[in-house]
């Protein structure tokens, strides 16, 4: 991930975008735990409430591919179809397992 540049795209500073990537990965990993609750009780619309304000999070911050698992589950939950739903959380938690790597890293 180019933390770098990806603030200078959304035209921040730099530190200011790792704080913010920092409270998003807090965020959306308290976020996934209540998504999987979720879907254990098979809550299609509350699925798509937390999957639709991760995807809107993510795409405010440049994290497109987290947005494009996010809008795929926001979509399938939509459409009542959470059988691949467990997949994309693994999918989602390895996002935000990449972006505090690169926030402890440098960016690189």
């Amino acid at each position: 991930m180019d933390i770098s540049g990806t603030a200078a795209e959304l035209e921040i500073d730099e530190e200011e975008y790792r704080s913010l990537l920092r409270l998003f990965t807090r965020t959306a990993a308290n976020e996934l735990v209540q998504i999987e609750l979720a879907i254990r009780s098979a809550d299609c619309v509350e699925v798509a409430h937390i999957a639709h304000s991760l995807k809107g999070a993510s795409a405010s911050l440049g994290l497109t591919e987290f947005f494009a698992i996010a809008e795929s589950l926001d979509a399938a939950a939509r459409t009542r179809v959470l059988s691949g739903a467990d997949a994309s959380i693994a999918l989602l938690k390895r996002e935000i397992d990449q972006i505090s790597e690169s926030i402890i890293v440098g960016g690189s």
